[in-house]
């Protein structure tokens, strides 16, 4: 997958998180931008810039779970992976309901989250296509519901006029 146009955004408290995994991800074409808090992440990035989101759980003021609930109240189609060093298991399950691409827990291993964010960008492209699929289709349905009411209005219009035709010849 070429990732030379893929943005990822990293937000963990920890600079020596954020600085490692800038410059692990850019080793693989990335482009990264790295956040030490939620509301530093919010006041730089819209919702609707694209791009994949790399989320610590646990950080003072805004957590990762406030993140990621601000941003789905947003509307934001974001994906995002779930990172944290809490040894708690169950995180990984909410982590999932709350539609995490992957949950990670501290260290990991680089190439997994290197497969996860290429990962979130797959399922990203797939619902772009899925959008536009989407909407040929329903444009496709529409126009072909509206020629077929034209061609039967047409039809009745042509039936009328074969009869009138008719009609005329017969006198």
């Amino acid at each position: 997958m070429n990732t030379d146009s893929k943005k990822v955004y990293i937000v963990d408290d920890d600079e020596s998180v954020c600085r490692s995994l800038k410059c692990l991800l850019s080793t693989f074409g990335f482009t990264v931008e790295t956040f030490l808090s939620g509301g530093e992440f919010f006041a730089a990035v819209t919702d609707t810039d694209p791009g994949c989101l790399v989320l610590d759980v646990n950080m003072p003021g805004l957590d990762g779970w406030e993140v990621q609930k601000r941003l789905a109240l947003s509307g934001s189609k974001r994906q995002f992976i779930i990172i944290t060093a809490d040894k708690d298991n169950s995180l990984r399950e909410r982590a999932a309901e709350i539609g995490a691409v992957g949950f990670l827990q501290k260290p990991f291993n680089d190439q997994q989250l290197v497969n996860l964010i290429n990962q979130s960008f797959e399922i990203g492209d797939n619902s772009m296509r899925n959008n536009f699929l989407m909407f040929f289709i329903a444009a496709f349905l529409m126009t072909t519901a509206l020629g077929c009411n034209m061609f039967k209005g047409a039809g009745k219009d042509m039936e009328n006029a074969g009869q009138s035709i008719q009609k005329t010849a017969d006198r």
